[in-house]
């Protein structure tokens, strides 16, 4: 393992060496989304760590190299009311992030189309306090595989479909609609598939809506779904709701730089995954650039840092130029 997994200092030489003028760090023990704490027995002593955890993001790891680090929280899942309030507090320190699921279904949780609304606390403090819903690949708990004795590397190339299903889980929700001024970030599941997908949801938006919004089923799928929490099928814009709503991070995606004209460059927004396998340090910066050559300097400023700062409402520290 290396140091700078945990060791502040050595972090910040690995991402100078790296070229990486500021990053936002997912929780590593606690699982991206604070699983282990949702999962412990003990609820009092696990909110004590949720707390723990924030003001150790907050007031020591991102406090010793101010403007380096975009602090990140995690919330009390199992406890809607108390995740409104911790993200109040976490937000009176000046977080503007907080991680979330992908996909709580597979953790026992409710997902964002539940109808007693389960996770509107969580939505109307995220909305109230400006504080982005960020949800890392992986953050389900789950492995998506093609069929069981799939070799692993085609059940890794497989895994964006996570991401995907995220996007137009929240694309069809009624979250937007209800919170307009929400924004979520979807984190390592790279870019390339958004502009086949905003392609098809406008597709099936076209073709499906008029029996759909009067409540009739589509034979087949053997879902719960209920009109109450959907989008408004009959005045849905695809392309503005993510425009509005949605951010995409990648890695390497030379296909996504090909079509960011169909994504949109201002919702996309380049990252380095350090430091797990696929991480592209300490070439981030130099991979970044060659999947966006032939873009336009202020395109590839946008993603390579613009877009963060602008949606986390964060200052960089001054660095060399990258």
């Amino acid at each position: 393992m290396l140091p700078g997994c945990y060791d502040i200092k050595a972090r910040i030489e690995d991402m100078n060496v790296g070229g990486i003028l500021a990053s936002l760090c997912f929780p590593s023990f606690p699982r991206f989304c604070g699983q282990i704490f949702y999962e412990a027995k003990d609820k009092e002593l696990a909110l004590l760590c949720v707390k723990a955890y924030n003001d150790w993001m907050i007031d020591e790891w991102s406090a010793a190299a101010p403007g380096r680090f975009i602090p990140m929280i995690i919330v009390p899942l199992w406890d809607p009311a108390e995740i409104a309030r911790e993200i109040e507090r976490c937000a009176a320190k000046g977080v503007t992030a907080v991680a979330f699921s992908e996909n709580p279904e597979p953790l026992g949780l409710p997902t964002i189309h539940d109808l007693d609304r389960y996770w509107d606390p969580l939505l109307r403090a995220a909305e109230e306090t400006q504080m982005v819903i960020c949800m890392h690949v992986g953050s389900s708990s789950t492995l998506p595989a093609i069929c069981h004795d799939a070799p692993p590397l085609a059940n890794i190339a497989f895994g964006a479909v996570r991401t995907a299903g995220t996007m137009l889980s929240w694309l069809f929700s009624d979250a937007f609609e209800r919170f307009p001024q929400l924004k979520i970030a979807l984190s390592e599941g790279n870019v390339g598939w958004m502009a086949y997908f905003l392609e098809r949801a406008e597709q099936c938006l076209e073709t499906q809506r008029h029996w759909l919004s009067r409540g009739i089923p589509i034979h087949g799928y053997d879902n719960k779904y209920d009109v109450g929490t959907a989008a408004n099928l009959q005045t849905i814009d695809i392309r503005q709701t993510f425009r509005d709503h949605i951010y995409g991070c990648f890695l390497r995606d030379d296909t996504g730089m090909r079509v960011i004209d169909l994504i949109g460059e201002d919702n996309l927004m380049c990252e380095s995954d350090y430091p797990h396998a696929d991480t592209t340090w300490p070439h981030s910066v130099a991979v970044a650039r060659k999947s966006m050559q032939g873009l336009p300097d202020a395109t590839q400023y946008k993603l390579l840092r613009s877009n963060a700062e602008r949606l986390f409402r964060f200052r960089a520290a001054e660095s060399p130029t990258l």
